[in-house]
């Protein structure tokens, strides 16, 4: 008889209501289970996320509970493991995912095995045989080419999303200080075959695709092969990424990106302060974001502008001054976001030595909370800065005028149009139920651990 493997990715906590509008899973989760099914194991893959409801875990019967963990969603994931092993005592738990490979010794008391770094050509032999030892440090996969396509038939009451998510990569050749890719998958850049690329995205019937790369463009000339091949084999999808905005440096990219069907990217823009920018190890200035904004707008794709706020060299002028530069540069989406100092990056170690960490509740580790001592201002006043500029952005005279002077064609139109009105229904949402955060931050006490409201 085959024995029960259970995977779970867990819902992030009701503070994060931008996640709990998020319905695409983790890919993680699902190649392990992919694995493991071809392996011969009974898998079941829940995630919390789509059914935007906590699992009933006393329903949960299995030999092994395999949770894929990141530092919001870690508090809820050890809550699961502890119920499942009570019900469960025989069972097995494993914890994998980003947290746990970069704090391993918190998930050690939930599991009987802690995965640090990547699982799967290990995950088949561990659950086959065990292992002496508790924490398994794993190697990097070398050739991605062995990993499966993904088989979300696994997923617990999954419904064929509108979006297919597919990662082309791992590992991201720049560093910058706040981010934990580097230290979780490598700054060695690993890629899928390009042929098997393109024939996962000819299988899938959804017309929809999301590259989950970190950075999609890290290798332009094989991002062009890629988008070129897509082109000559006639998929006839359209597709977002995550890029930086060196694309703009290279016009044949972007007529190769507009021709194989991008709609928009994701860019990691982060600041408009030069200093700030050097500070974060981007390797950009505003000169040069401004222009390439132009040249990506030109080739008929729009922008999701990511912004991070909290910078020792932030002042108060730069939240006005962030949204008006969104605005006359007519970025369709953005994103303004917390500074946050991740477990494992260098900004986490800087701000523990300096004593700048108001707490360690990871729930609020999730780039919507402030989580820190800004130099410039209090933290309430950034919180409450970030949630401003969100509303002026997302006004309603902006909108408007958006949709009125927008040259994009009228079903893009109307679909940024929902997006933004959908947005701000999300920030009124988070403000109610971030309330007694809000309170808190603005009388932090002397020990915080013990005060952040549940």
């Amino acid at each position: 008889m085959s024995k029960k493997v259970i995977i779970v990715e867990p819902l992030g906590p009701k503070t994060n209501v931008f996640a709990q509008y998020m319905t695409l899973p983790l890919l993680g989760p699902l190649y392990l289970g992919t694995i493991l099914k071809q392996a011969g194991f009974d898998v079941l893959i829940h995630n919390e996320n789509f059914s935007k409801n906590s699992l009933y875990t006393k329903q949960l019967t299995g030999d092994f509970l395999l949770l894929s963990l990141l530092t919001p969603t870690v508090e809820r994931g050890h809550a699961i493991a502890k119920m499942f092993k009570k019900n469960n005592p025989h069972a097995k738990v494993i914890i994998g995912g980003i947290h746990p490979t970069l704090l391993p010794k918190e998930s050690l008391a939930f599991a009987d095995f802690v995965v640090q770094g990547e699982a799967e050509e290990i995950i088949v032999d561990l659950l086959r045989f065990g292992s002496s030892q508790q924490l398994i440090n794993t190697e990097l996969v070398k050739d991605l080419n062995k990993i499966p396509f993904p088989d979300f038939n696994l997923l617990h009451n999954y419904k064929e999303n509108s979006i297919y998510p597919i990662i082309t990569s791992r590992g991201c050749p720049f560093n910058c200080n706040f981010c934990s890719v580097t230290k979780t998958f490598g700054k060695e850049y690993r890629t899928v075959d390009l042929y098997k690329t393109v024939e996962e995205l000819s299988l899938t019937k959804t017309k929809h695709i999301f590259f989950y790369d970190d950075n999609f463009t890290a290798n332009k000339t094989r991002i062009k092969k890629l988008l070129t091949l897509m082109i000559e084999k006639k998929i006839k999808k359209t597709w977002v990424a995550q890029t930086r905005t060196d694309i703009a440096d290279d016009e044949e990219l972007l007529h190769l990106m507009k021709e194989s069907g991008c709609l928009k990217v994701f860019m990691g823009i982060e600041s408009l302060n030069d200093l700030v920018l050097r500070q974060y190890r981007k390797a950009q200035t505003q000169e040069q974001i401004e222009k390439n904004i132009k040249k990506i707008h030109s080739h008929g794709i729009q922008i999701h502008g990511m912004f991070i706020f909290g910078s020792d060299f932030d002042t108060p002028k730069t939240f006005h001054d962030t949204v008006s530069f969104c605005q006359k540069n007519k970025m369709e989406t953005v994103q303004y976001l917390a500074l946050t100092p991740f477990p494992g990056t260098q900004l986490y170690n800087d701000m523990e030595s300096g004593n700048r960490l108001i707490h360690r509740q990871w729930a609020y580790y999730d780039t919507l909370h402030v989580v820190f001592k800004p130099r410039f201002i209090s933290a309430l006043d950034l919180q409450n800065k970030i949630i401003a500029a969100f509303e002026d952005f997302y006004s309603l005279v902006f909108i408007l005028r958006g949709l009125l002077t927008s040259t994009m064609k009228f079903g893009n139109k109307v679909s940024n149009l929902i997006t933004r009105l959908f947005a701000r229904t999300i920030i009124g949402h988070w403000k109610k139920q971030n309330s007694d955060y809000l309170k808190y931050l603005a009388n932090i006490a002397p020990d915080p651990r013990k005060s952040v409201p549940n």
